[in-house]
């Protein structure tokens, strides 16, 4: 599972009204679209509390947390890697080119501070099931 406080959190600053689990239960989505509909922002409890603890591990580790670093299209690499797609694979499926998707890789190496391409892969691996830092 993904880290759902981090894509909360990108979804609210960039002026999202809301956000909800994938596995909510019907009644609760419905009751999430009213309360956007009223104007109001809706966070999932269970999100909500994650994002609160995110913003006080924040506050006290401001550079230790290298995901705070990333784009939405890193992060998106990031995890189409550790589904095991290859750079093919990810260009195809971004509709970019296998140079820019190098690029990426390069450049999550050194926002993660990771050595070379394996460490890269067991890292998007071990985020992907809920480990990453």
């Amino acid at each position: 599972m993904h880290d759902e406080a981090l894509y909360a959190d990108r979804v609210l600053r960039s002026g999202g009204d809301g956000y909800i689990m994938k596995q909510e239960d019907s009644d609760e989505i419905v009751y999430a679209i009213h309360d956007v509909l009223k104007g109001r922002i809706y966070v999932s409890e269970e999100v909500m509390e994650s994002t609160q603890g995110v913003a006080r591990r924040r506050q006290s580790e401001a550079e230790s947390r290298p995901l705070d670093q990333l784009t939405d299209s890193e992060l998106e690499i990031l995890e189409m890697i550790g589904r095991g797609k290859s750079s093919r694979e990810i260009a195809l499926k971004l509709k970019i080119s296998e140079g820019s998707v190098s690029a990426s890789r390069s450049q999550l190496r050194g926002k993660l501070k990771l050595k070379d391409a394996k460490a890269l892969l067991r890292y998007a691996v071990c985020w992907g099931e809920g480990d990453g830092n």
